[in-house]
């Protein structure tokens, strides 16, 4: 019972430091609109223009490449403009409706889209699973019902009032947040039931200190919730693998069902379960067709589930389709899980875990029959890093699509850490201290990013900071470029009319003529780095600020893929000989 307080505790400090970060607030639109623009008639013209907007988009913005367009080329807006002109105007809306982490925003569009007065649940976006979307849904149901937030059919009262649409993030936020302590619960309780208790207190502990696992509790995305899924399926094919049984079978099914039901690719979740089956024979402890069957059962069972919490899959499948086919397009490589391991995972959960996790695999894998059920969590953590086999850009992309995986890898880490530390009593002292060290290590990382939430929910952001700088150092109506439409995780927060705004798209900027080139460069780097693309004409330009993410101690840095909050930001100014 300690234990698990003490986790809980620990998954609510780690998890709700910062978790305000980035959310819309009247003082972000302070920061932003010119004075006296704030009003109800301003108000209503946003509104109108997105309702417009989306009217002309479509019901499922996925199959709409226009959804997705960004500003052609170069595109100039003139300082001082009493109204914004039409290529800011979802700009300037989108301070006051989304947060500082641009997929967020979608969770709460889809679940617009819906009409459960008429008992219309499509969400016409199908890539987050109906699973967690449904959920989700329900538990800002439940905070309406508690009045911690307010439900609209419309835009109007939360332009008049941001701070409401912020409490729907922070809601969403919570549920992840409530999730991340609910995967440490989870892997406490498989270490009890089919370890030890102090397997599972460390595996729990390695999970909540893993820095991919405290950057995805701090946003309203799927991840830490499909991956409590996939744990509760852990638990029951364990316990089928010792037990078996018709009951068991139906459970990890319909699990294995939801789970990809809440994350499309988390499907190595339904080959776990087949795994079961084959350890089973393997072992003798099930006849083939006993275990045929129940395995049939189970894909019965995981095809219902996923039907579900899924149902627009069958009753709007031509879309459904087009979207996911779509997606699905994606190389698939051999060699993408070494680069995935030598990239996204290392910066993702340090390398003394990323090793530990690797080495406790493999050495699982040689326990076989010894020990049945570290040998299937050997198996179930290798089969669900087989997903990366399909993940594009392996080298660089950030380990959100593995969480459930590494999980399981803690668990793996923590056993065999645990194992060598009774075995080796010789070397005890020095081993203890090593895992001291990587478990210090690891928790320094994991308080970065806490950090680095935490400063920006504060006026100490770099957003802030930045945006307060170009007010006092850049004289009014001077040309400003950026490479991004302004949004608030791309730009510092000034004033936007303050300025000549130059939108350049980075592919563009290197070539452009002498007299096309701004003279001030912003580069807001939240998870991409435009650096490199920018030459030959960023050598024109001085570096004049830099706001760089807290630092806590001087040999970890926040990964740059990780995470939107408190961005590093550059202002350059174009030389004066160029």
């Amino acid at each position: 019972m300690r234990e698990a307080a003490g986790l809980t505790a620990l998954a609510a400090c780690l998890g709700l430091c910062g978790i305000t970060w980035g959310l819309p607030s009247r003082a972000r639109v302070a920061l932003v609109m010119p004075a006296g623009l704030d009003n109800q008639e301003f108000h209503k013209e946003l509104e109108n223009s997105w309702v417009k907007m989306h009217a002309r988009l479509g019901a499922n913005l996925m199959l709409n490449p226009e959804a997705y367009a960004t500003f052609a080329g170069v595109e100039r807006f003139e300082a001082g403009w009493s109204f914004p002109p039409a290529g800011l105007i979802n700009s300037v809306r989108s301070f006051y409706t989304r947060s500082a982490h641009e997929d967020e925003q979608t969770n709460l569009l889809v679940l617009s889209r819906m009409k459960p007065r008429n008992l219309d649940f499509n969400p016409h976006f199908f890539a987050y699973g109906g699973a967690y979307i449904y959920a989700l849904g329900a538990w800002l149901a439940a905070s309406a019902a508690l009045g911690l937030v307010s439900l609209h059919g419309g835009l109007a009262p939360y332009l008049a009032d941001p701070g409401k649409m912020g409490a729907l993030y922070l809601a969403g936020r919570l549920f992840s947040v409530a999730a991340y302590a609910g995967c440490a619960l989870m892997l406490l309780r498989i270490g009890r039931r089919h370890f030890d208790s102090a397997t599972g207190a460390l595996a729990a502990l390695l999970f909540l200190l893993l820095p991919t696992s405290v950057a995805l509790a701090h946003t309203m995305k799927h991840y830490t919730y499909w991956t409590f899924i996939v744990l509760l399926l852990l638990d029951r094919c364990a316990a089928l693998l010792g037990n078996g049984g018709w009951r068991l079978y139906a459970a990890a099914g319909a699990l294995s069902g939801l789970a990809v039901g809440a994350f499309i690719p988390s499907w190595p979740a339904v080959l776990v379960v087949a795994c079961v089956a084959v350890v089973r024979v393997v072992l003798g402890r099930g006849a083939v067709r006993f275990e045929a069957r129940g395995l049939a059962l189970a894909a019965l069972c995981s095809a219902a589930a996923f039907a579900l919490s899924n149902p627009y899959w069958v009753l709007d499948f031509k879309n459904a389709y087009a979207e996911i086919s779509g997606m699905a397009r994606l190389p698939v490589s051999l060699w993408n899980p070494v680069l995935f391991a030598r990239g996204a995972l290392r910066r993702s959960m340090t390398l003394p875990m990323l090793g530990g996790m690797f080495c406790s695999a493999a050495w699982a894998l040689t326990r076989g029959r010894r020990d049945p059920p570290l040998f299937f969590t050997a198996l179930a953590f290798v089969i669900g890093m087989a997903v990366t086999v399909m993940i594009n850009g392996a080298p660089t992309s950030w380990a959100r699509y593995v969480l459930a995986w590494t999980a399981v890898g803690s668990l793996l880490t923590a056993r065999a850490a645990l194992e060598v530390l009774r075995s080796c009593k010789k070397q005890r002292a020095w081993i203890l201290a090593a895992l001291v060290f990587a478990l210090v290590n690891q928790g320094l990382e994991a308080l970065t990013y806490a950090e680095n939430f935490r400063v920006d929910a504060t006026p100490s952001s770099t957003h802030v900071l930045a945006g307060r700088w170009l007010t006092e150092h850049v004289p009014a109506g001077a040309s400003v470029g950026l490479l991004r439409a302004p949004q608030p995780a791309s730009v510092p927060y000034f004033c936007l009319n303050r300025y000549e705004l130059r939108l350049i798209k980075s592919r563009l900027f290197g070539t452009l003529p002498g007299p096309e080139l701004p003279r001030y460069l912003v580069l807001t780097m939240p998870d991409y780095d435009d650096r490199p693309a920018l030459n030959p004409n960023l050598s024109r330009y001085e570096r004049v600020a830099v706001f760089e993410r807290a630092q806590l101690v001087f040999w970890l840095r926040v990964d740059p893929q990780a995470i939107t909050a408190n961005p590093l930001i550059e202002i350059y100014r174009l030389k004066d000989h160029a």
